[in-house]
Parts: structure tokens; sequence; C-alpha cells
């Protein structure tokens, strides 16, 4: 397909580029680059890269607190966005497998 990786996380920071038509991605030389910074930042595209985080860490410092305030009685909610075939479904409800390395946020509903 050709596709190009436009996408990076570093920290608590993601950068999109945007090259133009038939351009390379290269973030030193593309006039179009947005950086936006979040409380967390989650690369999980390629377990080999140093910035990977897996599921069960995303779960560790989001999804932990979350479910046990709502067993203790509080309201909560974990709002999950992204574009289509992002993996929130995935990062909700874990595989079909039903281990404990298997599952999402939704574990311990």
């Amino acid at each position: 397909m050709n596709a190009q990786l436009c996408i990076s996380m570093n920290g608590r920071k993601t950068t999109i580029t945007n090259p133009k038509p038939g351009e390379r991605v290269d973030t030193t030389k593309c006039e179009d680059v947005k950086e936006f910074t979040y409380d967390y930042s989650y690369w999980s595209l390629d377990p080999q890269q140093p910035v990977f985080h897996s599921q069960e860490e995303i779960y560790q410092n989001l999804g932990s607190d979350v479910v046990d305030n709502a067993y203790d009685g509080y309201n909560a909610c974990v709002f999950a966005y992204g574009q289509t075939g992002s993996g929130k479904t995935y990062t909700m409800m874990g595989t079909q497998v039903r281990t404990t390395a298997g599952q999402g946020f939704c574990r311990n509903c």
C-alpha cells in the first residue's frame, strides 16, 4: 500500500505530520507538523519499540482506579475516543481469550 506512519508519541506528547502529496514523512522537513500534549500519550503499534505501552500498562495508569471507585459506589465513566479501527473496543474489552492478560479495562466489571 505505500502507507506512511505520520504519528509519533514521546512522553506526554503526540506529534502528527501531514506531508504534501508525494512527499515522505520527515518531521525535520515537513511544514505541517502538529503537536499535542496530554496527561498520557501511548504508543502501542510495535511491541519491539522502547516507547511501546501494553494494554496492562494502560489499564494500570487509567482503568484500575476508575473501576475501583465504581465498586466503591462512585459514578465512573471511561470514554474511549478515536478513529475507527484504532483499538477502542480492544482497550475496553480485551480479546476473546479470557485470561487476565487478554482482558481490557472491563476485566473487573
